[in-house]
Order: C-alpha cells, then structure tokens, then sequence
C-alpha cells in the first residue's frame, strides 16, 4: 500500500479490504455500490485507482472497450474465500454436507484449475 501514496482518490468495491488498506489515511477512500461505479469514477479522471473483484469486473465488461482503458494487475490484491451459508433445514436433510462433499470432489478437477488459474493465476 505505501507504493501508493502519490494515489489521490481511491474507489473501491466492498467496504474492508484488511488492516493495511483501513489504516491507510494518505488515501481518500470512496466505497462505490458496485464495479460499474469504480469503472466510471475511474474513466471519468475522477480517480487514480479501484480495487473489485476481477471476475465481477470481467463478467461485467468483457463483451465491451472498457478493458482496454484499464492495467490489471496481478496477482490479486486480495484473495478472499467466499463462503455459502445453508439454512438449519438444509442441515437436517444434509444438503450442507452433500455439496461440501461435491465441492471438494470438483476442486480436484481440470474444470476447476482453469477456472483458478483464469482468475488468480500469476502470469
């Protein structure tokens, strides 16, 4: 993060990106409502970067100019685990522990190591 403090405005989508990015005060923090909103504070010269998730940003704009006008870095700034959360009914007829299972199973499987590398892969 200090590799930025010349950075004036920062957008971002989601509001915690972890101690470093909360306590980092040399930065003017705008939290946006979503990846279409950092695309077009950044654009418009309103800002010097945006943190999203590459995949929302990609699924957005990949049939569009907009990822031209963009340097992505890699690998990520932040790698987070999403989690699905089950009701207490799915529980009790064990759907949780089904597609835990299931989920398991496919992170073994080429399909899955694509996808991986497509989106944190290190180039």
């Amino acid at each position: 993060m200090g590799m930025i403090r010349k950075k004036r405005n920062l957008f971002y989508w989601h509001c915690r990106y972890g101690y470093e990015f909360d306590n980092a005060d040399y930065l003017k923090k705008i939290c946006c409502a979503d990846a279409r909103w950092v695309e077009r504070f950044i654009t418009n010269s309103r800002g010097d970067l945006g943190i999203v998730y590459f995949s929302d940003f990609y699924s957005v704009y990949k049939d569009t100019n907009v990822l031209d006008k963009f340097t992505i870095i890699n690998p990520p700034v932040l790698e987070k685990p999403m989690y699905i959360g089950f009701s207490k009914k799915a529980e009790k007829d064990n759907i949780s522990v089904f597609f835990a299972n299931k989920m398991e199973e496919y992170k073994v499987t080429e399909e899955y190591e694509a996808l991986y590398e497509k989106y944190f892969g290190v180039e």
